[in-house]
């Protein structure tokens, strides 16, 4: 059965999506412990690797628009996890940085999901692991290269408001 005949719950995409899904319900759940939440965990842990960015570029490494990172990193600023200060040349545009408090939590939040992706993946050999992982990959690089081609407005349009995505076009080499 090709993808275009196959029922939404065996299309390859209407599984990343479940995936997604359930990840995102599981880690929301377990980091409520600890007072944060998925997205706000996706911040700090771009910041971590990325100190000083701005909101919007925040905003784009953490898959959310630059409206609702605001929403997602005031309650951060608040609790005294982020500092933001005005950039050197351009005022206007505010450089977020982690704290003490913030990588403290955000080490903790790690600890929260490893043992999610461990019970996530708890089936799979350390080979099938790999093999997922380089996949993954591929599907991630085959999205990049649809975005340079297609622009992102057209995919949204395409795969719905929120940007989630599908298999690469077809001029792009199927990795299976």
């Amino acid at each position: 059965m090709s993808n275009s005949q196959a029922s939404p719950a065996t299309r390859t995409t209407y599984l990343i999506k479940r995936a997604e899904r359930g990840l995102k319900s599981v880690l929301d759940e377990r980091l409520r412990g600890l007072g944060i939440t998925t997205n706000q965990y996706t911040a700090l842990s771009v910041l971590r690797v990325r100190p000083g960015i701005s909101s919007a570029e925040l905003a784009r490494r953490s898959f959310v628009t630059a409206q609702a990172m605001n929403q997602v990193i005031c309650p951060l600023e608040q609790s005294g996890l982020i500092r933001r200060e005005p950039d050197a040349n351009h005022q206007k545009i505010l450089r977020t940085f982690l704290t003490r408090e913030g990588l403290s939590l955000l080490e903790r939040c790690d600890e929260v999901a490893d043992a999610v992706e461990a019970a996530l993946l708890r089936g799979l050999t350390p080979e099938q692991v790999a093999t997922f992982d380089t996949l993954l990959s591929n599907c991630v690089e085959s999205l990049d290269e649809i975005r340079g081609r297609t622009g992102l407005h057209q995919l949204r349009y395409h795969f719905g408001h929120h940007g989630h995505r599908v298999a690469p076009s077809a001029t792009a080499p199927v990795r299976r």
